[in-house]
C-alpha cells in the first residue's frame, strides 16, 4: 500500500498532468487566431509557450518560477501602459542572466503550463544582438574575452582577434550570459527578445555603418 506522501505525490502529478494538457488545448486554439498580433517584448524565462499562449496561460502575479530559479534571474514584470496590473515574469540579462540549469526547476514549478517542457524541445529565449565598444574589437583590452570564456553553451561563441566576438546563432540560446558579463558600458553585447526586429543603420558617409540598439 503506497504511503500518504506517495499518494499526494502521485496525486499532484496527475492532476497537474491533466491541466497542462487541458491548457495545450486551450493556447493551441487561441495561438493561431492571434499569434501574428502579439509580440514577445521582454526575454521571458526558459521554454516559455509563444507570447499569445503566454499571456493566456499565466496567471500573473503567481511568483512560483520566480521563487524556483536559484539565481534570482526571474522578476515579475507589468508592461508599460498596462491598465491591468498584472506581472508576468520576465528575465533582464543585465541585471541577472539565465545559468541554464540542468533540471529547469522554473519550469517544473509552473502550474499552468506557460512554461512548458517537451523531450528535445530546444531551447531559445532571445537573440544576440552585437553593439558599438567591444573592448577587444576596439583594443581597449586586447585580452578580454569574458563573453567567451563565461558562456555556458559549447560553441555558441568565439572571439576572433580582428573581429570580436562571433556568435553561431543555431547554437546560442540567448540566456544573456555573455550580456551580463560584458565590461563595456553600455554593453557590446546584448540579448533581444525573439520577435524584436534589428534594422541595419544606412551607414553614412565617411563613416563606419552600425546596428541600432
Amino acid at each position: 500500500m503506497a504511503s500518504e506522501p506517495e499518494e499526494q505525490l502521485s496525486r499532484k502529478a496527475f492532476f497537474k498532468e491533466g491541466f497542462m494538457h487541458m491548457a495545450k488545448s486551450v493556447y493551441s486554439a487561441v495561438e493561431k487566431k492571434v499569434e501574428k498580433s502579439v509580440k514577445r517584448i521582454v526575454i521571458r524565462p526558459p521554454f516559455a509557450v509563444s507570447e499569445v499562449a503566454f499571456i493566456a496561460l499565466c496567471t500573473g502575479g503567481c511568483d512560483k518560477c520566480v521563487k524556483a530559479c536559484p539565481h534570482d534571474a526571474i522578476a515579475l514584470w507589468e508592461k508599460p501602459g498596462s491598465v491591468t496590473g498584472i506581472k508576468t515574469p520576465r528575465i533582464a540579462p543585465d541585471k541577472a542572466p539565465c545559468y541554464i540549469c540542468e533540471d529547469f526547476p522554473c519550469v517544473e514549478a509552473c502550474p499552468t503550463g506557460a512554461l512548458q517542457r517537451e523531450e528535445d524541445d530546444p531551447l531559445k529565449m532571445g537573440n544576440v544582438l552585437l553593439r558599438l565598444g567591444c573592448h577587444k574589437k576596439e583594443m581597449k583590452d586586447p585580452f578580454c574575452d569574458y563573453c567567451v570564456d563565461r558562456c555556458p553553451v559549447p560553441g555558441a561563441i568565439h572571439m576572433d582577434d580582428v573581429k570580436g566576438p562571433i556568435v553561431n546563432h543555431k547554437k546560442c540560446v540567448g540566456c544573456g550570459v555573455c550580456e551580463y558579463a560584458c565590461p563595456a558600458r553600455p554593453s557590446a553585447i546584448k540579448i533581444i527578445p525573439l520577435d524584436v526586429v534589428v534594422v541595419k543603420e544606412k551607414p553614412k558617409e565617411g563613416s563606419r555603418a552600425g546596428k541600432s540598439a
